[in-house]
């Protein structure tokens, strides 16, 4: 496991290359890599400025890391975060998973973006043309339920979760606001289509 957080970030390649050599069993590397966009709710962005307590913002992103590694059974992770100016089209962080299989390093490393973006403290300032803004990714208010990777309209959230807790057993947690629920539907297609 390797964390870091400071103003560059080590090229993709070595990255997956440092992944690989960790195990002869992995099966999967899975990569998220952040990039600048040029706009954020309606403005132009024309830069942004990352700020971080290095040293406590390193501690904060090892601490989820380790929780996920255990949690998923992964083989391992690599996370790097800039801090410092960057323009648009710059890479922002680089998360690595390496796993033995893909469903949990595409979960793993879904779980450990969310949870930098609800508290690790990187602070974010967009400059643009209507002026400079701090950032604060926010955690949803209540429940937020995706299905297919949008949030559903669902008239009676509690049910959902009552629902959940009766069908699994057991209690989701003990605090929902902010809750995310993801359900990915998908129909399985054969792979025994025959070829003409």
């Amino acid at each position: 496991m390797r964390i870091n957080v400071r103003s560059e970030l080590s090229q993709i390649e070595e990255v997956v290359r440092e992944l690989k050599a960790r195990s002869n069993n992995i099966g999967a590397i899975v990569l998220f890599i952040g990039l600048v966009r040029g706009e954020s709710k309606g403005r132009t962005v024309n830069k942004l400025v990352y700020e971080a307590q290095e040293s406590l913002a390193e501690n904060s992103l090892r601490k989820i890391v380790e929780d996920v590694v255990v949690r998923y059974g992964l083989i391992d992770a690599i996370v790097e975060h800039r801090v410092g100016e960057l323009s648009v089209g710059d890479e922002t962080m680089i998360i690595g998973v390496a796993s033995k299989h893909r469903t949990e390093g595409l979960l793993a490393l879904d779980e450990i973006l969310d949870r930098i973006k609800a508290g690790v403290p990187i602070w974010k300032k967009e400059i643009t043309n209507d002026g400079a803004y701090w950032i604060k990714d926010e955690r949803p208010k209540g429940i937020q339920i995706i299905i297919d990777g949008r949030e559903a309209e669902v008239k009676d959230k509690g049910k959902v979760i009552n629902f959940l807790k009766d069908l699994l057993g057991t209690d989701l947690c003990q605090d929902v606001e902010g809750l995310r629920i993801k359900i990915n539907i998908r129909r399985a297609e054969s792979s025994h289509e025959s070829l003409s």
